[in-house]
């Protein structure tokens, strides 16, 4: 295979999977995203008509002369492969300009489009190929065409960084603001891959660094998600909000902390971000970094950043409770050295002790109960952590064991926000 078809099939695959993803998160969005994947054969333009196979691998390899022969025998410069490809769509993607001219020359169509709207000019444009761009554009290419998910050429050009095409893209009228099915921007495209230069482009364009705000996910949120500590500092020094909220009331710092990224957490919170803002489901970034068992986090966000070490989500649970409930031991520590409340009644009445005991976590219990955790607290079914622990998981000695009956078990900070 050669190096142009392998970089051919890698930017088909991209392109199509980001159309499969548009389709498979119908409903949702905000960063979490359910992929629905194709067999590999609809991923790539392989097999075509036999009458066309020849045309098709030429343009692929921006054989020209192969092709005007291949046109003279009767080939047609609209034979489509099985995934609605034309010959002009290969040589687009390859930067054949000179097969590109002569296609358009011989009648092929600018905007031929297949079945997920992808047009001969995004695939110049995922390639960076301006050269080929301004062909298409000056024959009639469509240059805001959206594809089935919204995607525009200026949204493929930002996403691989390419200076050339989005200036190009700009010239020819462009949105630089324009939303993708997902309400993403070429900005949070650029974001996303950490694009600096394509950043700094559109927003001397004017396009906000907030674009999105208001509860959609902005480019800050992006930065965040896909861990650009770089694109992150950059967003901060051209003035967007670190506190904005999606429709999930995420906020960057709840973001990173939920992903354990210590130095972005340090960062937004040396811009003073706001700690203890709540999602629509009462988390707190220290509830969701206690959650996942990221001391490190934990520790910056109640030392640097004085959140609220008690503060209670929408099921009445602090930091220490979800601590308890996964098992983290070093998490559980530091909360109660720090001065949580060890006995602090939550979800049904339970304490961190209730949620240990529930899931089998004895050495954790044994840390509790040495801080000064009631053993005969009850819950709102009036049941102790004694009663709670199942004999088939006891290591023996710890307490006297009765049958407890099913667990009953809050759901995790992060997953009722997912």
């Amino acid at each position: 295979m050669t190096g142009t078809r392998v970089e051919a099939e890698a930017a088909r695959k991209w392109m199509v999977l980001s159309e499969e993803e548009e389709d498979a998160e119908e409903g949702t969005l905000t960063g979490e995203h359910s992929h629905k994947f194709i067999p590999e054969n609809h991923l790539i333009p392989t097999a075509v008509q036999p009458s066309w196979k020849e045309l098709h691998r030429a343009a692929r390899n921006g054989d020209t002369h192969l092709v005007k022969q291949l046109l003279k025998q009767g080939a047609d410069t609209e034979s489509r492969d099985e995934n609605g490809w034309t010959p002009l769509h290969a040589a687009s993607l390859n930067g054949s300009a000179a097969l590109v001219k002569f296609l358009i020359q011989r009648g092929a169509l600018a905007n031929a489009s297949d079945a997920s709207g992808y047009m001969p000019l995004h695939c110049a444009a995922w390639s960076g190929h301006s050269q080929v761009a301004e062909l298409l554009l000056r024959r009639g290419a469509a240059a805001e065409a959206p594809t089935k998910g919204g995607l525009t050429p200026l949204h493929f050009a930002a996403a691989n960084g390419h200076t050339l095409v989005v200036q190009l893209l700009l010239r020819h009228g462009t949105d630089p603001a324009g939303l993708d099915r997902r309400q993403w921007s070429a900005l949070h495209w650029a974001t996303a891959n950490n694009r600096l230069h394509i950043v700094d482009l559109l927003i001397s364009q004017g396009v906000s660094p907030d674009l999105g705000s208001g509860g959609s996910v902005t480019p800050l949120h992006v930065a965040a998600e896909s861990r650009k500590t770089e694109a992150l500092k950059f967003l901060l020094a051209k003035g967007a909000s670190m506190n904005a909220q999606d429709s999930l009331g995420r906020t960057p710092l709840s973001i990173a902390a939920n992903n354990g990224h210590h130095e972005m957490v340090k960062l937004l919170l040396q811009s003073q971000a706001a700690v203890n803002l709540t999602d629509r489901y009462g988390c707190t970034a220290l509830h969701k970094a206690a959650t996942e068992g990221h001391l490190p986090v934990v520790s910056s966000l109640v030392r640097e950043g004085a959140a609220s070490i008690d503060g209670r989500d929408h099921l009445n649970l602090t930091p220490l409770h979800r601590a308890a409930s996964r098992g983290h031991v070093a998490v559980v520590s530091f909360l109660l050295d720090e001065g949580a409340d060890v006995n602090a009644a939550g979800w049904m009445g339970k304490t961190p002790l209730h949620l240990a005991a529930e899931k089998g976590h004895f050495p954790l219990m044994e840390l509790l109960l040495a801080k000064g955790a009631s053993l005969f607290r009850r819950t709102q079914w009036k049941e102790t952590a004694q009663e709670l622990v199942s004999e088939r998981t006891s290591p023996g000695g710890i307490l006297s064991l009765e049958d407890p009956g099913p667990p009953q078990s809050p759901p995790s900070c992060n997953s009722i926000a997912s």
